[in-house]
């Protein structure tokens, strides 16, 4: 306590500085690469990240390719709406490959970040011509998902943090006490 009392200002310059250097790496295209990749691996909270950037990039995808734009436009479109690093590096490679002459499904297989559903709609709506709908059609899908996910994490979360404020408040109650 008494370092807190008496080199309180340290603790806050100390604070800043670390909060300033963060911010500062996350805004180098290495550090946001690193922290995108590291985002989509965490246990739980990866997975609603990674459908809400999915379902962006198909939504986006899905209304350009209705309105008549180009595969390889609409695989840089939805790479830069997507907001993830990694996810638009993916999309930019599968647009190269679509642009080599590969099928759209199999350069976004090729990417890898796309799950299963994604690619096997993608292959149907190549077929059937009828990609626009499909896409749009796995982004309602992926939005209902992650609306049902987002809701049971949070009925988690309130008693995770009753039990925590209940052991910090009964810790400070019988720190007084004691």
């Amino acid at each position: 306590s008494y370092a807190v009392t008496t080199y309180w200002y340290l603790f806050i310059i100390g604070t800043a500085g670390i909060v300033y250097a963060i911010r500062r790496y996350l805004s180098t295209p290495s550090g946001k690469r690193k922290f995108d990749a590291l985002v989509l691996k965490f246990p739980v909270l990866g997975d609603v990240v990674n459908k809400i950037v999915l379902s962006r990039v198909l939504a986006c995808m899905s209304t350009l390719l209705g309105s008549g734009v180009p595969m390889l436009k609409t695989l840089e479109t939805a790479g830069a709406a997507a907001n993830n690093e990694i996810v638009k590096d993916a999309l930019l490679k599968a647009g190269r490959e679509v642009a080599e002459g590969n099928a759209t499904s199999q350069s976004l297989r090729s990417a890898g970040i796309f799950p299963p559903l994604v690619l096997q709609m993608v292959v149907s709506g190549e077929k059937t011509g009828e990609l626009p709908a499909m896409l749009e059609y796995v982004c309602t899908l992926y939005d209902r998902e992650t609306e049902a996910k987002v809701k049971s994490l949070t009925s988690i979360i309130e008693p995770i943090m009753i039990v925590f404020l209940g052991v910090i408040v009964g810790f400070i109650a019988i720190s007084v006490i004691v």
